[in-house]
This record gives structure tokens, C-alpha cells and sequence, in this order.
């Protein structure tokens, strides 16, 4: 098989591989989608440059899974930024590194970080078993911030509108983030991914065009008529035409 057909042939494989190793990590559903864009765009990349390094000397899907793999390390310091977990950390698996991110890099205290192990990320740990784990990992110093209290009072007579409406806004962008992927879950693999590069990743249709192999024009409109579908799909989710355009601009 050529690079393009390996691709093409084995992206149920890709999403399944990709997927679990999420799990595993507990990245959150909106993170692991991400991670599932990210390893495409890495297997299409340069004319599918990983995969035209592949010489069969493996099966096919063990050489995915260690593509899969170093993706997942990539992707991790690129949610994490120049934040590293500790070495205790990493010693003692995924959910000690979540927590030791949650503790260290975000300034959560120990309860707050337990809750949103348990609640946001699914771990099927008690709070005394996560709380045995965070007294094993080194105490450092959170990202420091502005102590409220030493700010300047500023008047802010609509403060309560402006609630509502940071509340209203955020659950629409809940309502329009979800409209979208499951949208994106309806189109062929390869549209997927050329939405993902050109919202997510904020690639421009020629080099979209360059890093899938495909002539630029054609694919401008192939584009626009993706976005009509778009738009109506989330028309009739019931997301708002100014956080559409929003999405879509």
C-alpha cells in the first residue's frame, strides 16, 4: 500500500488507538478530540511524510501505534506548555501527572484538584487513594496571580447583566463546541481533517492544499461547500448565527 492508502485504510484503527491512549491519560473528551486531529495531521503532514518512512518491517499497525505514541508525548507539551510533571510524577502513572498539573502548574488546592479528577476526568479512584498519591509527589510553587484584594475597586453597576451574559455566552459556546464535533463525526475522514487544520489549527487552504497533496482551487470551493453543510448543521442544533459566524470566520 502507498502512504495515502495506508492512511485512508486504517483511520477507524488510528481513531481507536488514539482514542484509548486518551483514556488512558485522562485528557479530558474536548482535549482527546484534539488529539485524535493532532495524530492525523501528523500522518498527512509533507505528503505523509511518517508514513513514507515506514520500510514493512513491522506490521502496519505497530508502527501506527509508536507514531500514535510519540504524538501523544508531543501533544502533551504542547497542552502543558513549558510546564513539565515531576519525575515522581511521571514514576507514578497518568493520574499522578493530571494531578501533579492540577496542584503545581494551575494552583489548585488538594480538594479542588480531587474533584475535577474524579468529576471531569472519570478516575475510578477514591479521594483517600488519590490523596495517598499527592502526598508522594513534590510540593512546588503554582503560577502566581494578581491578589484581588490589592487591586483597584472599579463600579460595576450592570455586574449582574454582565453575569448573565458571560453565563449565556458560555453555554452557547458549550452548545456550539458540541454541534460542531459531532457535525465534524458525520463527514468523510479526509473533510474532518481538512476542517480541523483550517479552524483548529489555523492553517490557510494553500498550505492545507500543499500538506494533503490536493490542487488548491478545487479544494476552495470543496471548502466553502463544507462550511454551507457546516452552517446548517448547527443552524438546526440550535446555535446562535452571531456564534456561527464566530466559529466560521
Amino acid at each position: 500500500m502507498n502512504p495515502e492508502e495506508i492512511f485512508l485504510n486504517h483511520q477507524a484503527f488510528v481513531r481507536k488507538t488514539a482514542g484509548a491512549l486518551a483514556r488512558h491519560y485522562r485528557l479530558p473528551d474536548a482535549d482527546a478530540e484534539d488529539f485524535i486531529s493532532a495524530v492525523n495531521l501528523k500522518l498527512i503532514a509533507d505528503d505523509y511524510a511518517v508514513l513514507r518512512k515506514f520500510q514493512g518491517k513491522s506490521q502496519v499497525k505497530t508502527y501506527l501505534r509508536a507514531v500514535i505514541s510519540r504524538a501523544l508525548h508531543d501533544f502533551r507539551s504542547r497542552l502543558w506548555g513549558r510546564w513539565r510533571p515531576s519525575t515522581a510524577a511521571e514514576r507514578l502513572g497518568a493520574v499522578a501527572e493530571t494531578l501533579d498539573c492540577l496542584l503545581s502548574r494551575d494552583g489548585h488546592s488538594l480538594t479542588e484538584a480531587i474533584n475535577i479528577l474524579i468529576v471531569n476526568h472519570k478516575v475510578e479512584m477514591s479521594p483517600a487513594e488519590l490523596e495517598a498519591i499527592a502526598s508522594k509527589l513534590p510540593r512546588r510553587s503554582p503560577r502566581r496571580f494578581e491578589d484581588e484584594s490589592k487591586m483597584p475597586d472599579i463600579e460595576a453597576p450592570d455586574r449582574a447583566d454582565d453575569n448573565v451574559r458571560i453565563q449565556e455566552q458560555g453555554s452557547q459556546q458549550e452548545l456550539a463546541e458540541t454541534a460542531l464535533r459531532k457535525a465534524l463525526k458525520q463527514l468523510p475522514a479526509e473533510d474532518q481533517v481538512i476542517l480541523r487544520m483550517r479552524y483548529w489549527d489555523g492553517f490557510q487552504i494553500k498550505a492545507i492544499a500543499k500538506a494533503l497533496h490536493l490542487p488548491p482551487r478545487p479544494l476552495y470551493r470543496r471548502v466553502e461547500r463544507l462550511n454551507r453543510k457546516l452552517r446548517g448543521m448547527l443552524e438546526e442544533a440550535g446555535v446562535q448565527a452571531d456564534t456561527i459566524e464566530g466559529i466560521l470566520d
